[in-house]
């Protein structure tokens, strides 16, 4: 298990050899001539293992000939008052615990802190006698009566000290968590007790946060350390390798027993870990805290996103917060591919400006910030190294599950995966079943409608991984599916279920050797299409049909299809005709690519196919004012064709009147709208 912020106890312990001078600190201890007490210092930046390496001192003093140990934590008490009576309360009571003559020197040390602590007149503590401030002539005798005690008192307890055979080791730590006042308060508490024969204190801080605590009246806080302290030791620093090798090993512990942590990319890891993750880590405290979060934090993705990538951002997370923050304000522009086609260049402009701002974020850690852009928002490097990443880019960054795709940071950040993502999940799933006609089916059907087209569109991803062996299963499904998918709001570039159905079929077709394969594939699945709308789909996408037939079969076959289909249509019954998802589409084609050696496309009559007809024709025209990102849209007949189609305007306004008593709200407004075009009005008139 993780150790989380704990120190070490032991050599056993000590993975970066520290043992050795901790041998080398107690030898000196026990040679210091502490005739009059005396202080040392164990200096580290916090977190560089000041506390470990006390312990290991300690183990050391505490082999024959053992020395007394004692501990004392400023950080447990608040105030002067609180610190002075308990660094002598505290010490009495540890002493007590030991056996021999320490129980005698126990007893001097709790009278001396009683005589002392309600004086609050230790010397160099000037603070500490404020409460004798005002307080009368009387108090002032007792003021003195008392100082005269203290150095009674004071006297009889160094003599008991001053015969002891070994000194007293008194351990101050964690002296780095204080405020700058508590700071100042402990190091004239050890100043004033140093001077106690047989006392010696190993103090663990750090020298610059010390120092600048310290610094009072124009008095550098260096100098005032040097009267203080006899001995100093700094911590080295931990060797790179090494440390290298601890954050890999605590990542694998963190890691250790997770299902699935998400995919890792090994290509894109050593980057990440050399620019984003290495430059952060500094000592094992900032290991254990990096540790102590990742593995809540993978857990809680349960492996849909890539990995690499989630250990970037959490160490960008656990160790520049501010940078983390202002990722989550920018994920918009740390996303947005380039579109040239879309270029608005007062957006540009403010995204650069976003993008720069970010980097600027961290003081002292800018390439950070700048390789987190590069390794894991690419998209953004074009506003500070112009390298562009368009869209196929943000199809293969969905596809690996990076969060250099929006949707996927968005999960990252607030753990609620949005409808895009739920999409890209169920078409992960589903290319697993492309093979299975009827598997792919039921997935598919047992999806949620409202995620379905987006799951079709998502399949697009996953192109070069489509078998050859699911182009026949998977069309047909795909096919079938279509006119099943429910209709919605659509964006300015949002063209339908119909196109997105359309391109998955295509790149499931090409991925066909040859036109032989695809005209096999097509004989094999046109009887298995429902609708004649489905059929024309897929001969429309294969054959020759100009600036919309891919020509992925021979011409003569197309023709000869598309004449069978033709025939098919001709011969259906109006209700059949009248079910047809994209009847409108149907019928336009059938009418404008007959032969002439075939019989003329004759509409049958009736009502139902009449009305059918009708609705058909009501399209969505989408536009934007300029200026802003609001999209109209507005229903339009495609009158021309409907005009074309049925024989002349009196043939629409026979069906106008034919259908006038249906009750269809889709029907009323393809009539509404119909009535308006054979009155004279056009879109764009007014």
């Amino acid at each position: 298990m993780t150790r989380g912020d704990e120190p070490i106890n032991g050599p056993d312990e000590d993975v970066f050899d520290r043992a050795r001078m901790a041998v080398a600190i107690a030898c000196e201890i026990r040679r210091i001539d502490v005739f009059q007490g005396a202080v040392v210092g164990v200096l580290g930046p916090w977190g560089s293992g000041k506390t470990s390496l006390i312990n290991l001192i300690r183990k050391e003093l505490g082999k024959p000939p053992a020395v007394t140990v004692l501990d004392f934590n400023p950080w447990l008490f608040s105030g002067a008052d609180q610190l002075v009576e308990s660094f002598f309360i505290e010490l009495s009571a540890q002493l007590r615990l030991k056996p021999g003559k320490l129980e005698v020197i126990a007893n001097e040390f709790e009278r001396y802190g009683e005589v002392v602590a309600p004086l609050r007149a230790l010397p160099v503590v000037g603070t500490w006698i404020d409460a004798v401030r005002g307080a009368g002539q009387a108090f002032g005798k007792l003021h003195v009566s008392r100082r005269k005690g203290v150095a009674e008192t004071r006297k009889r307890l160094a003599d008991k000290l001053g015969d002891l055979n070994a000194p007293i080791i008194v351990v101050v730590d964690d002296v780095d968590r204080l405020s700058a006042a508590e700071i100042r308060d402990v190091f004239k508490l050890v100043r004033l007790t140093a001077n106690f024969p047989n006392v010696l204190y190993l103090v663990a801080f750090d020298r610059a946060r010390i120092e600048r605590a310290l610094a009072e009246d124009g008095l550098p806080g260096r100098d005032y350390l040097e009267k203080i302290i006899q001995a100093a030791y700094d911590i080295p620093e931990v060797p790179a390798a090494l440390l290298v090798r601890q954050i890999t090993l605590a990542m694998d512990e963190a890691l250790e027993g997770l299902v699935d942590p998400g995919p890792f990319q090994e290509d894109r890891w050593p980057d990440i870990f050399a620019e984003v993750i290495r430059p952060l880590f500094r000592t094992m405290r900032d290991v254990r805290r990096y540790a102590a979060s990742l593995r809540g934090t993978v857990q809680s993705l349960e492996g849909k996103i890539a990995l690499v990538d989630v250990l970037g951002l959490e160490a960008v997370r656990v160790f520049l917060p501010d940078l983390f923050a202002a990722v989550a304000r920018c994920r918009e522009e740390l996303t947005d591919p380039w579109r040239e086609t879309f270029f608005n260049e007062r957006e540009e402009q403010q995204r650069a400006e976003s993008i720069k701002t970010l980097v600027a974020v961290p003081t002292g850690n800018r390439d950070v910030a700048t390789a987190l852009i590069r390794r894991l928002f690419p998209a953004a490097l074009r506003h500070i190294e112009n390298h562009r990443y368009g869209l196929e880019s943000l199809r293969e960054w969905q596809r690996e599950r990076r969060v250099a795709h929006p949707d996927v940071l968005e999960y990252y950040l607030e753990r609620v995966a949005g409808t895009s993502l739920q999409a890209f999940w169920g078409a992960e799933a589903a290319v697993q079943l492309l093979t299975d006609r009827e598997e792919f089916d039921a997935y598919m059907r047992a999806l949620d409608p409202a995620v379905r087209e987006d799951t079709i569109g998502a399949l697009e991803a996953y192109e070069g991984e489509f078998p050859v062996e699911a182009a026949e299963p998977a069309s047909i499904v795909l096919l079938n599916l279509q006119p099943e998918i429910p209709e919605r709001a659509r964006g300015m570039f949002d063209f339908g279920s119909q196109l997105v159905v359309e391109r998955v079929v295509l790149r499931l077709l090409r991925r066909l050797p040859t036109p032989e394969d695809v005209s096999r594939l097509v004989r094999s699945a046109l009887p298995e299409i429902r609708t004649l709308s489905g059929r024309r789909t897929l001969l429309g996408l294969v054959g020759h049909d100009e600036n919309a037939g891919h020509q992925l079969i021979d011409h003569g076959t197309s023709l000869e299809l598309e004449a069978s289909l033709r025939g098919e249509i001709r011969a259906a019954n109006p209700e059949a005709l009248a079910a047809e998802p994209e009847l409108f589409r149907l019928l336009s084609w059938a009418k404008r690519t007959t032969e002439a050696s075939e019989p003329r496309l004759e509409l049958p009559t009736g009502t139902v196919l009449d009305c059918a007809l009708l609705k058909g024709a009501v399209s969505e025209e989408r536009s934007r004012y300029l200026g802003t990102r609001a999209v109209r849209a507005e229903k339009v007949l495609l009158w021309d064709g409907l005009v074309d189609l049925v024989g002349g305007e009196d043939a629409v306004r026979r069906i106008v009147d034919a259908c006038r008593e249906g009750d269809d709200p889709a029907l009323i407004e393809a009539i509404e709208l119909a009535e308006k075009y054979l009155n004279g009005w056009r879109p764009g008139r007014s």
